[in-house]
């Protein structure tokens, strides 16, 4: 059984060891031990707005000051985010828009979109990224046919290129990593 917040929210701390999640994890239930951030670079954290398919950017927050920094444009429809192990990209899923957005956290510049969704009834619901940080896995949800199966499809993380979409059951929701 697949559970959802009401409101959900997504925050991910770049470089930080915490990423807090809502919505059944497709928020990235991914969340790794980054590498040391420098001492003179505060710890940022990422929001995505709620409800999710209306929202387009990503809020920013200092944390060492508590104060909202300049958002981010990034595709229509966020809904899921994810942070790179070493904490230098953050990864937004743009549901709308069927893409995916990589963000520098050294200048919080979003960089050029992957585009995933090719088709109706295909919803991109999560995203993840592995340990090695070299390719992120995005959820994808197909809803028609409704007994379609859903695919995971990898992205290299060093070029921004899809793979080719693991087939796996229907709906998948949440992706995690283990050795």
């Amino acid at each position: 059984m697949r559970t959802r917040i009401k409101y959900p929210l997504a925050v991910v701390i770049a470089a930080g060891a915490v990423a807090a999640l809502g919505q059944a994890a497709p928020a990235s239930a991914a969340v790794t031990a980054p590498a040391a951030r420098p001492a003179d670079r505060p710890v940022i954290a990422y929001v995505l707005e709620t409800p999710p398919c209306m929202g387009k950017t990503v809020s920013v927050i200092n944390t060492a000051t508590n104060t909202a920094l300049k958002p981010i444009m990034v595709g229509l429809g966020v809904n899921a985010i994810a942070v790179t192990p070493n904490g230098k990209t953050v990864y937004v899923v743009n549901l709308i828009a069927g893409t995916v957005t990589p963000i520098s956290t050294a200048t919080n510049i979003p960089g050029r979109p992957a585009l995933v969704k090719s088709s109706p009834g295909v919803t991109l619901d999560g995203i993840g990224i592995a340990p090695d940080g070299r390719t992120a896995y995005i959820l994808n949800e197909i809803f028609e046919p409704a007994s379609f199966p859903g695919t995971v499809i990898p992205l290299r993380t060093a070029t921004n290129t899809l793979g080719k979409p693991i087939t796996v059951g229907t709906a998948p929701s949440a992706i995690v990593f283990a050795r």
